[in-house]
């Protein structure tokens, strides 16, 4: 192999040295059009002009457009490139005899080789699932065994990525749906949230499912549900002839065919595609069977008979997104235990249409209707001003706990201060206690030193003796204390 490559290297250079040597020939006599060289049939060929293609020997590759220009291989290459190609089949040759070779001494680890494999693949996926995780700030929540959806500050987990790569803020989301209240039915104005909140809780469920940690928090609480069933976008078909309702028609008829405790259901725009009237009763009618089927159930709409019904039943829980109405945008917050509006009116406002023609839509419209949906805006307002304020006092009690933990960090500085300056001062004291020891002991040294014991012993003996004359005094006082008198005659009189 190695004196094939040799060879092989050999040649590229008695190539180069002929196609130089051509060039520069053709060059000189004028055969060669401006961009001289190029590619053909995996060939370096010379661009010549067509009426010197018989003025040097040669091999035509190929022909311009226009005629006015032909590709040629000189001669004096052709002999080279031919060598060459030959010595790349006997390269080629020798390849697949190495391999053959290597693959018969490596065939006998074909399972274990195969163990590996699956094992990498697993190693692979739970890096890319780690990566992920990361990537979304995931944690993982717990497992229920009964069906429940608890997320806490969850958050759609593409739209999490995307915005952290964008370093953009995302708005999380807070469900919780159990047995007792299976249906969540989502309203609101459109383009405020309510798909992206129904595809986040499919989403998550699905993913925990796979074995992903999800986008919210620790506490939140899943249940490994046994179907999903999804009717989101428009599955009109016309190969199927299937129109837009008629294609929901038939996923609501799939679902409540199949449906059961262990099911959650994602519909988008229930009842939509249709009158409202009709599609309304429709979706409510479904509704109710879905909620005998005891399946969990995330709706969105903007029915307002399906949100006077949910908010009458003991077994749906209504959402709403809300709508900032003094800056005509969507909060992209979910609220639960209401119904929200579709902002419908103020939103064409916002796209440009004039009172007037605001007027005369509400006019149109039913008016109980209306006055509906203005109860929904009067009270969602309210919640975003409540919002707000709450907010702000979360602010406030965040800053009034900086400020506590301030004061506690000075007091134990404070606490610090006065146990090191105490300390301080025992140590000033010792020292001095422990100069004069220090002096005494000098002195006592010094009378030592100069032979004046019997000074001591003098001053001894006189302060035993007036210890000893002190203590006769006292006893001859206390003798005198206790001493009787003589005893005097007593009298008795008898009377």
């Amino acid at each position: 192999m190695q004196e094939i490559r040799s060879l092989k290297q050999s040649k590229y250079h008695q190539i180069e040295r002929a196609y130089k040597s051509a060039l520069q020939e053709l060059s000189a006599k004028g055969y060669l059009t401006d961009s001289e060289e190029t590619v053909r049939n995996g060939r370096r060929v010379f661009s010549v002009h067509a009426e010197y293609k018989r003025s040097f020997s040669g091999i035509i590759h190929d022909l311009s457009d226009t005629g006015k220009t032909v590709f040629m291989e000189p001669e004096q290459v052709v002999h080279y490139n031919n060598q060459l190609a030959e010595i790349e089949r006997e390269e080629a040759h020798e390849i697949r005899k190495i391999l053959k070779k290597l693959t018969d001494e490596i065939k006998v680890y074909k399972p274990l080789l195969e163990q590996y494999v699956e094992i990498f693949a697993q190693y692979d996926a739970l890096r890319a699932k780690a990566k992920l995780a990361v990537a979304m700030q995931a944690n993982m929540p717990r497992i229920s065994n009964q069906p429940v959806i608890r997320l806490t500050k969850a958050y759609h987990p593409i739209l999490k990525v995307q915005n952290n790569l964008a370093s953009k803020k995302t708005i999380p989301f807070t469900v919780d749906m159990q047995a007792g209240k299976p249906v969540l039915m989502i309203s609101g104005p459109n383009a405020g949230g309510k798909s992206v909140t129904m595809n986040a809780i499919g989403l998550l469920h699905w993913m925990v499912q796979f074995g992903l940690l999800i986008p919210a928090e620790e506490q939140s609480e899943v249940y490994v549900f046994s179907q999903l069933f999804a009717d989101v976008g428009d599955a009109q078909s016309i190969e199927d002839e299937l129109s837009t309702y008629s294609s929901k028609l038939k996923f609501m008829k799939y679902f409540i065919e199949r449906a059961d405790e262990k099911t959650l259901i994602l519909i988008d725009e229930f009842g939509s595609g249709t009158d409202p009237l009709f599609g309304g009763a429709i979706a409510q009618t479904v509704l109710n069977q879905l909620i005998d089927k005891k399946a969990f159930c995330v709706i969105t709409t903007h029915f307002g008979n399906l949100k006077t019904f949910s908010a009458q039943h003991p077994k749906i829980m209504n959402a709403c997104m809300l709508f900032d109405e003094a800056q005509l945008s969507p909060t992209y917050q979910l609220s639960t235990g209401k119904p929200g509006s579709s902002y419908t009116f103020e939103i064409a406002s916002k796209s440009g249409f004039n009172a007037d023609f605001i007027q005369q839509a509400k006019a149109l419209a039913n008016t109980q209707q209306v006055q509906y949906d203005r109860l929904l805006n009067q009270l969602e307002q309210r919640e975003v001003t409540l919002n707000k304020e709450i907010d702000s006092l979360k602010a406030e009690q965040k800053n009034l706990q900086e400020q506590i933990k301030k004061w506690k960090r000075l007091n134990e500085d404070l606490d610090i201060n006065r146990k090191r300056i105490q300390y301080e001062r025992l140590t000033e004291r010792n020292s001095i206690e422990n100069e004069k020891k220090k002096h005494l002991q000098e002195f006592i040294a010094e009378i030592k030193n100069q032979k004046k014991e019997e000074v001591l012993l003098e001053a001894k003996k006189e302060i035993e003796a007036k210890t000893l004359e002190q203590s006769q005094n006292m006893k001859s006082l206390y003798r005198k204390m206790h001493q009787r008198e003589s005893a005097l005659p007593i009298h008795v009189e008898i009377k």
